[in-house]
């Protein structure tokens, strides 16, 4: 793993200076989850939602595009998982809160409201577009979820996790660079059947 963790950063310095310090910290709140913050409550999901926002932000980086729109997506996608995380705490008892279920639903309500969709960067159309397949898919999961009843609660988690294929895909949709980001939210959707395929026997969560 610390091989690793030094390949990655090494990778890292051979893009820019941005991409290098996003990469040490990233590096450092990886290590920081495995070592102590996932056994600690809110924190821990915190922690999980900083290690995927900053996994964005990285590639945002080695593009050349830090803007304010990638970092609202980083922000976007923290709050998410930081929500899926949350509601993993229970996975192991009988039920999880309501408000807990929900969640992951409102960080993308929120997160359609505060998108700056305006900026040069941002197309829109394509954005507003994706991100309702989103925000359908989200909404799907947390309807059977709050209906279920003692329910196993890693399937869930497991389709949220999944729901970051629309979230993506809604960013590079919205990414205002032509085909190549069409391209990129279509392969991605293209992944979402196959995702589920793999998901029947692995939860990912």
């Amino acid at each position: 793993t610390t091989c690793l963790l030094a390949a990655g950063i090494l990778i890292c310095a051979s893009g820019n200076e941005m991409t290098l310090i996003i990469g040490a910290f990233l590096a450092g709140s990886l290590t920081i989850y495995n070592l102590w913050s996932k056994h600690v409550v809110l924190v821990g999901a915190m922690n999980m939602g900083l290690c995927r926002a900053l996994s964005l932000l990285l590639g945002a980086a080695f593009a050349g595009f830090v803007t304010a729109p990638a970092i609202v997506a980083a922000c976007i996608t923290m709050f998410y998982i930081t929500a899926v995380t949350h509601l993993a705490r229970f996975e192991t008892k009988t039920g999880a809160p309501f408000p807990a279920k929900l969640l992951p639903l409102l960080a993308l309500i929120a997160g359609l409201v505060v998108f700056p969709a305006w900026q040069p960067h941002v197309n829109p159309v394509t954005f507003f577009a994706f991100f309702a397949l989103a925000l359908a898919a989200c909404a799907a999961v947390t309807l059977r979820l709050t209906r279920a009843r003692d329910a196993s609660l890693p399937p869930f988690i497991g389709a949220f996790i999944r729901g970051l294929l629309f979230i993506q895909a809604a960013f590079c949709a919205g990414s205002n660079t032509g085909w190549l980001g069409g391209a990129a939210a279509l392969l991605l959707l293209a992944l979402v059947p196959i995702s589920r395929i793999v998901g029947r026997r692995f939860y990912a969560s």
